[in-house]
């Protein structure tokens, strides 16, 4: 049987073609599982003597190592933690001193912010907070580590779904790495379009247009959130809820094989 070029080519653009909106599997991470060590703290704490508490529960992974300061100095000033005025310190921070202190910071601003609204509404029914926190430290691209955290906050109202922090992290140095760390200005340019595409395809619909029917992306324009992690063979955006979809949708996470783009 004879097959011309044009043929050929064409079979080749189809496969192409198929190839950039297929689904896309996320592989397992990798775990750091030497030299890593952890602190966990938790408390409850009363609001008077009424029902009304705040329970706290922070477990936060740093590096260990005499040589690992500066790390940990970039990892507790990541976000995960509870903000509080350790964040504006230009001295070192550590573990050992810092999450409690966070801990006891959420604890004494729920004390005054719910002493207050008991003062003005006399009802102590929406005055139960909570804010826990787990991290995790996985090998990410090249000698990158990501560093996941899991919070889950409620501070009265409606209950908030878990959301995912996400961070790469240059391990020598401690600096957060960002998108054009990994792509040139052309390549960011076309990361929006492609992770409109993704989404598309795992959804099972055929455009924005129709991703944008079913929740997503409605009135606003595809974008790469800075919410991502990257191994040597993917990027992971996470959106968290609310953020591109109905919160009711929980976290949406687009995973890219970075086969499909052009990485530094």
């Amino acid at each position: 049987m004879h097959i011309n070029k044009l043929t050929v080519l064409g079979l080749s653009l189809l496969t192409l073609l198929t190839a950039c909106h297929r689904k896309v599997e996320r592989e397992p991470l990798s775990p750091l599982s030497e030299g890593v060590d952890s602190i966990s703290v938790d408390t409850t704490a009363q609001l008077g003597k009424g029902p009304a508490n705040c329970k706290v529960h922070l477990n936060f992974l740093y590096l260990k190592g005499a040589n690992k300061g500066v790390v940990n100095d970039s990892l507790l000033r990541l976000g995960a933690l509870p903000p509080a005025d350790y964040l504006v310190s230009y001295d070192r921070l550590t573990p050992a001193l810092t999450v409690p202190s966070a801990m006891r910071q959420y604890v004494k601003d729920y004390k005054q912010t719910a002493g207050l609204i008991y003062q003005q509404e006399k009802r102590d029914d929406q005055l139960h907070w909570s804010y826990r926190m787990q991290t995790k430290i996985y090998h990410g691209r090249g000698e990158a580590l990501i560093y996941l955290a899991t919070v889950s906050t409620y501070e009265g109202g409606d209950k908030s779904a878990p959301f995912t922090r996400a961070w790469n992290i240059d391990p020598k140095t401690g600096r957060t790495l960002h998108l054009k760390d990994y792509f040139n200005e052309d390549a960011l340019k076309q990361l929006p379009s492609e992770i409109a595409k993704q989404l598309a395809t795992e959804k099972d619909v055929k455009d924005l247009k129709a991703l944008q029917k079913e929740g997503y992306f409605e009135g606003i324009e595809p974008y790469a959130t800075d919410n991502f992690f990257v191994t040597d063979k993917q990027i992971t955006f996470v959106y968290v809820p609310g953020e591109i979809a109905p919160a009711q949708a929980g976290e949406v996470w687009v995973t890219l094989n970075n086969s499909q783009l052009k990485m530094k």
